[in-house]
C-alpha cells in the first residue's frame, strides 16, 4: 500500500509541514525584517537632523555673538582726553595701563642725594642709572638718519590729525628745528613721513660750518625755511639771537600746535629750559612733542630739566645715548598730556 508524504513524514518523526505551511512562515517573518531595516533608517534619519539641527544653533549663536561683539563701541574718551586730542583711538582699558606703568616709574630717578650727586661726575653712568622712558607710543618712529641728527619721534601719523589746541583739520603740520649744523635728514624725514605740506623752520646760530653754506643747502629743499638765528636772549655779541616768544610772534605762530620741536643747542638747555616754557604759554602755542639733546649731567640742573618739563605736563617716551659723546649725552622726547594724566587712580 502506498504512503503519502505526510505518512512518510510522520515516520520520519516530522510535523507534517507542508509546501503551503512553509510559504506562510516566510511570507510572516519578512514584514518584521522590513520594519527592522524601517526603524534604523529612521534613527540614522532622526540622528542626522538632530545634528545639523544643533550645528545650525551653534552657528547662529555664534554669529550673534560676533555681531554684538563688532557693535559694541569701543570707548575711547579717556585717551582721547588727556591726551590733548592726540590719541583718539586707544580704549579707555589700554589708556588705562599707560597710566598705571608711568606710576610705576615715578620717581625715575635716584632719591639719594648723595648717589646722584656723585653719578652726575661721570655721566655715562649717570645716564645708565637715570630718567628712563615712562610711556610708550605704539609706533613711535626715527627721523633722520642713524646716528647723529635723527630724532624719535611719537606716532607720526597722528600728527595730521592731531586736534590739540583747536588746530584745523587742514592737513598740516608745523615743525620747529632748533641747531642744524648743516644737516637737513630730520626736516627731511619729517617731510617725507608726516606730510610734504609741512611747515618746517630751521634755526642755527651759525650761518655756514665744515665748507658748508646751511642757509644755500636749505633752499633747495622745498619746505624747509632757514633762519640765521640762534635760540636765547639778544645781547651785544649775540645780536642774531632771538627767544621762542619773540620768533613765535615774528612767524605768526602764536596760538598754534608746534607738532614737533626739536632743540640741540649745545648746552644751552641748562639756562634756557624755564624760558622756553615759559614763552611758550605766553604765546599760547602747544607744543607737542620736544625732541632735546641734554649735555652731560650738571648737577642738580639735569634733574630740575626732567622735573620742570614733568611738571608742564610732558611725559619721557623715549631716550638714548649719544655714542658719539662717549655716551655722556642722551637724546630724549617728550609728549604733552593733560595733567589728569599724571594723576593716580
Amino acid at each position: 500500500m502506498l504512503r503519502s508524504n505526510r505518512d512518510d513524514d510522520k515516520h520520519r518523526g516530522g510535523k507534517g509541514l507542508n509546501h503551503d505551511d512553509t510559504n506562510n512562515t516566510s511570507l510572516q517573518k519578512t514584514p518584521h525584517r522590513k520594519l527592522t531595516i524601517t526603524n534604523r533608517g529612521n534613527c540614522v534619519v532622526m540622528i542626522g537632523f538632530i545634528i545639523v539641527t544643533m550645528l545650525l544653533a551653534n552657528t547662529v549663536t555664534f554669529t550673534n555673538v560676533m555681531m554684538n561683539y563688532q557693535q559694541e563701541p569701543v570707548i575711547t574718551q579717556l585717551a582721547a582726553k588727556e591726551s590733548l586730542g592726540f590719541f583718539t583711538d586707544v580704549p579707555d582699558h589700554a589708556w588705562q595701563r599707560h597710566k598705571k606703568r608711568f606710576q610705576l616709574t615715578q620717581p625715575n630717578y635716584s632719591q639719594n642725594k648723595a648717589e646722584i650727586d656723585r653719578l652726575s661726575r661721570y655721566s655715562n653712568h649717570f645716564w645708565a642709572e637715570n630718567f628712563e622712558p615712562e610711556f610708550t607710543c605704539p609706533h613711535e618712529f626715527r627721523l633722520g638718519k642713524l646716528g647723529d641728527g635723527g630724532k624719535w619721534v611719537c606716532d607720526p601719523y597722528r600728527i595730521l590729525a592731531d586736534t590739540g589746541n583747536g588746530k584745523d583739520a587742514e592737513g598740516k603740520c608745523l615743525v620747529y628745528s632748533v641747531g642744524s649744523n648743516g644737516n637737513f635728514d630730520f626736516e627731511v624725514e619729517a617731510l617725507k613721513h608726516v606730510s610734504p605740506d609741512c611747515e618746517i623752520h630751521t634755526f642755527d646760530a651759525m650761518k655756514q660750518g665744515r665748507r658748508k653754506d646751511f642757509a644755500a643747502i636749505a633752499e633747495k629743499i622745498q619746505g624747509i625755511t632757514f633762519h640765521h638765528t640762534g635760540v636765547g636772549p639778544t645781547s651785544q655779541r649775540q645780536s642774531h639771537f632771538k627767544r621762542f616768544g619773540d620768533i613765535i610772534v615774528d612767524l605768526g605762530h602764536q596760538n598754534r600746535v608746534i607738532d614737533l620741536m626739536k632743540i640741540d643747542c649745545e648746552r644751552c638747555e641748562y639756562a634756557q629750559y624755564k624760558q622756553w616754557l615759559e614763552d611758550w604759554k605766553e604765546t599760547n602755542v602747544l607744543v607737542r612733542q620736544v625732541m632735546l639733546e641734554v649735555h652731560n649731567s650738571d648737577y642738580p640742573g639735569v634733574v630740575d630739566i626732567f622735573n620742570v618739563f614733568q611738571k608742564a605736563g610732558y611725559v619721557l617716551f623715549h631716550k638714548e645715548a649719544n655714542f658719539m659723546n662717549e655716551g655722556k649725552a642722551v637724546e630724549v622726547a617728550w609728549i604733552l598730556l593733560d595733567a589728569d594724566f599724571q594723576v593716580p587712580e
